[in-house]
């Protein structure tokens, strides 16, 4: 019978030594199994990603951010006085016009779109903006010009809305706002 050959390495070492190599090693294969795992979890799963369209929205500014950025790129401004959810019109606007890619690209090419929150304390500038523009403490739609100015319609009246807008009205009035501001440019 053939004698099986021990490894000498192995003789050398105590029992301790064995003991800590053998964690070390138990160790390394958890790491080296586990890392995968938790790398995966913090990704898009691949499918889904590739064939999730990207998710478009309306990229809102606060009043001094949108004021810089329409005196910028002389275009005009949509200050949407907010309340949420919770209120008829701005829930309503949330769900049609604001979701609708034709009106989002629209917005986003054509004019610099400002949120402010009602749930919180306005500061003075938003509480001079919707004082002048007959802000009741409630939902407003208002179209400034780069000058932070109200935007006059054809009949010479405020451009301020604080009922529900659907698409169409949104956009036609957002095409009034922009052929406003180019007669008034050109002046």
């Amino acid at each position: 019978m053939s004698q099986r050959r021990r490894c000498s390495s192995l003789d050398r070492w105590n029992n301790e030594d064995l003991k800590q190599f053998m964690i070390r090693q138990l160790v390394t294969l958890l790491i080296l199994t586990a890392s995968p795992i938790v790398l995966a979890q913090n990704a898009p799963p691949p499918v889904q990603a590739a064939l999730s369209p990207p998710s478009k929205s309306i990229k809102w500014l606060s009043l001094a951010d949108g004021l810089k950025a329409a005196k910028e790129s002389s275009k005009p401004l949509l200050v949407d006085f907010y309340f949420g959810e919770e209120c008829r019109r701005c829930d309503a606007l949330e769900k049609g016009p604001y979701a609708d890619s034709q009106v989002i690209d629209r917005i986003a090419h054509d004019a610099v779109s400002v949120r402010i929150d009602l749930k919180r304390e306005l500061s003075a500038e938003e509480k001079k903006l919707g004082e002048a523009n007959d802000y009741k403490e409630d939902c407003l739609l208002v179209v400034l010009g780069p000058d932070g100015k109200t935007l006059l319609d054809r009949d010479g009246k405020a451009m301020r809305y604080s009922e529900p807008l659907d698409k169409e009205t949104l956009l036609k009035r957002l095409d009034d706002a922009i052929t406003r501001l180019k007669r008034v440019q050109k002046n």
